[in-house]
């Protein structure tokens, strides 16, 4: 048995037991320093751009660096430390010398094998992008899409091995004769691959992706450009021997902006909110950490229940938070019927003169008052039904996109709260979890106690029936709020039956009527004892749908890409006692739904600046005309799927448009309702008193609503 020989310094006196563990811990701070402060940097750098580009106030953009540095930081430090890594594995430059060729030295074959690398991915992402393409063509369900995408990938992952070797060498065999005129060292053949499959990807965004996936915009230019700089600075530094001075920079920084986010957090709430709602990365970030409703919760008492208009006095309950508590039953407070159904014209209905078969909706028509132009606040849903839904205009409505929806700043405060607070009973039957889901913690479920998630409408319509019914039987004496949102007219493309000689508004109007046949038996209950001695319904939509007729293609086919009539102008129909049936002719806007809701209720609806809607309750009781001077406002917001901004502006007979470079529209929409005639240059002196209107406008957008 033999014995090892005891340590020894250089000296030849014994090492320290500790000695190699300290070595082994230098190394490893030697090889973490750099990535450390790289990591660091670019966290602090990216959120101070970021905060630079989106937010107000130093506090403000300080705190958005910070919120996004939580997460940005730790990962980037393992993404680097794992780079660094794999660099010293795979040895790149001992690769490359193995493939150089006598006698110039000269490495095609390594460009063969970029090239081959690079290829092999743009053929695997092409296969997959195909494949979920395809399958979403025939199924909304995720699971599905996954699968066949999974397997696309497999394929063709399979299929690039395979062939990879005959490529590669059919490649080299190409770029030998390249080297003989150019010597393709191992750095130009990196640099050409690299130019080369920029270009490509390039092209391939603009030509094949890009027409298929529409607009797309996810805000996070200034974060990639900041952190892409100040990785690189933190890298540089810390290699140029002055790592402890690189890593304590960055990281002081680090630790500054972060406690800033920590200080907003718990001190100043509202304006982390602000930063959450303005800067996508930090937004994340923000989402990722804290519980929105919990944040809102803490929050000081929002003013939430309306006063009630029989009260001379409720300043002292106001102020004090309380929720007045009308009596019950009482005919100053009757049931509220809200029903919007996705994706509606009014043009296409048969209040407005319509096509479509909707008999119930045309029965509600003649017993109650027919808004004849009316118009959503904008042409999506998701922002348009939270401006409906809140009484706030869509640019002043503060939220982060999520999806297909709008992800509600807690302090918003939506009509289904107010009516809770006031003591209605509050029930939603809504079409889809992606916009009203609980789970998804959007906003627009809040003061709905009962709830209803169903894809068919005429499902919803049944439950919200029996509901009704249900506290009928139990002698419920508060009044209700019922919230029905059906979605059949948004599918018309993929769902609606096709038959011989169709065009696209037969298969649109088809879904019309698949959404008036199940929202009929909601409707005809409602038009009988005892709701219709006590329940004012409600129905409208939250846009309307292109539908071809302002040019071809998918822009015009649908909606979120013009402000023309078809894709805001929608029906609003309001029947119940004390509404007289007649049709009024003056424009009004939807963002008055929930002002005139609270109204009839019995409430007095709160002003600007926590709403920007009026009520139009004088109008529908008695019998008086909304103002002829009030223009009418709709916009289209420009976010990560919505191409660009766009404004509209309606002041009696005249709608101007104003585009994203500025260029204007005019149209008389009574003589030119299908606005086939710009008249601006015609008309500069309207154009001139809408454009103001305008301008109003914009500054009113400027003031926050919970001021």
């Amino acid at each position: 048995m033999t014995r090892e020989p005891d340590a020894t310094r250089a000296d030849g006196a014994p090492a320290s037991p500790t000695a190699a563990p300290r070595d082994r811990l230098r190394r490893a701070a030697r090889f973490c320093a750099a990535p450390a402060a790289a990591a660091a940097a670019g966290a602090v750098a990216g959120g101070l751009a970021e905060g630079i580009a989106r937010v107000h106030g130093a506090f403000d953009i300080a705190a958005a660096a910070g919120f996004s540095a939580w997460y940005a930081a730790p990962l980037a430090f393992v993404a680097a430390v794992a780079g660094r890594g794999l660099w010293r594995a795979w040895r790149p430059q001992q690769l490359a010398a193995a493939l150089r060729e006598p006698p110039a030295g000269g490495a095609p074959r390594l460009a063969a094998w970029l090239a081959g690398a690079a290829g092999a991915v743009a053929a695997v992402a092409a296969a997959v992008f195909a494949a979920a393409r395809a399958a979403a063509a025939t199924s909304d369900a995720p699971d599905v899409i996954a699968s066949v995408a999974a397997a696309a990938a497999a394929v063709a992952a399979a299929g690039a091995v395979a062939v990879a070797r005959p490529v590669v060498d059919a490649l080299a065999a190409v770029l030998r004769r390249v080297d003989r005129r150019v010597a393709l060292t191992p750095r130009r053949a990196a640099a050409a691959v690299a130019i080369a499959c920029a270009v490509v990807a390039a092209v391939a965004w603009r030509a094949v992706v890009r027409p298929r996936i529409g607009p797309l915009e996810l805000g996070v230019g200034p974060y990639a450009l900041g952190f892409a700089g100040g990785f690189v600075a933190g890298w540089w530094a810390a290699s140029r021997g002055r790592a402890v001075l690189a890593v304590g920079v960055s990281c002081a920084a680090l630790a500054g902006v972060a406690g800033t986010a920590s200080f907003a957090r718990y001190a100043r709430p509202f304006r982390m909110l602000n930063v959450w709602a303005d800067a996508p990365v930090a937004g994340f970030a923000i989402e990722r950490t804290f519980d929105l409703d919990a944040i809102r919760a803490s929050l000081p008492p929002a003013v939430i229940a309306p006063a009630p208009r029989a009260r001379a006095s409720p300043t002292v309950a106001m102020r004090a938070g309380v929720a007045p508590q009308p009596r019950a039953g009482a005919a100053g407070h009757p049931d509220i019927v809200l029903i919007t159904i996705d994706t509606v014209r009014a043009d296409r209905t048969p209040p407005y003169g319509g096509p479509a078969d909707m008999p119930a909706l045309a029965r509600l028509a003649k017993r109650g008052a027919v808004f004849e132009w009316a118009f959503s606040p904008s042409n999506n849903t998701r922002r348009s039904l939270t401006a409906m839904a809140t009484g706030v205009a869509p640019r002043r409505v503060r939220g982060r996109v999520a999806g297909w929806a709008l992800r509600l700043d807690p302090r918003h405060v939506l009509l289904a709260e107010r009516l809770r607070a006031a003591g209605y009973d509050t029930a939603g039957f809504f079409c889809c979890r992606s916009q009203f889901g609980p789970e998804h913690h959007l906003g627009l479920q809040r003061g709905i106690d009962h709830q209803v998630i169903d894809y068919d409408a005429g499902n919803l319509a049944r439950a919200a029936r029996e509901w009704l019914h249900d506290r009928a039987r139990r002698g419920e004496t508060r009044p209700a709020f019922v919230w029905v949102h059906a979605i059949e007219p948004h599918g018309w493309e993929k769902r609606a039956p096709r038959k011989p000689g169709d065009d696209i508004k037969d298969r649109y109007d088809r879904m019309l009527a698949r959404a008036d046949r199940g929202l009929a038996p909601l409707l005809d209950a409602l038009a009988v004892p005892p709701w219709r001695q006590r329940a004012i319904v409600v129905v409208t939509s939250d846009h309307g749908e292109g539908l071809g007729d302002h040019g071809p293609g998918r822009a015009h086919r649908f909606h979120s890409t013009s402000l023309y009539n078809a894709q805001i102008r929608v029906p609003w129909i309001v029947a119940g006692p004390g509404i007289a049936a007649r049709r009024i002719a003056t424009p009004v806007g939807l963002i008055d739904l929930a002002p005139t809701l609270i109204d009839l209720a019995g409430y007095e609806p709160p002003g600007f600046p926590q709403v920007d809607g009026v009520s139009l309750a004088p109008v529908l009781t008695d019998a008086a005309s909304p103002a002829p001077d009030r223009p009418v406002f709709a916009d289209q917001v420009r976010d990560r799927s919505v191409a660009a901004d766009l404004r509209a502006v309606v002041a009696g007979r005249l709608k101007l448009i104003e585009n994203a470079d500025g260029r204007v529209e005019l149209y008389d929409i009574v003589a030119d309702p299908d606005e086939r005639r710009d008249v601006a240059r015609q008309r500069g002196d309207d154009v001139w008193t809408l454009r103001g209107f305008l301008d109003d406008r914009r500054r009113r957008d400027g003031v926050s609503p919970f001021d």
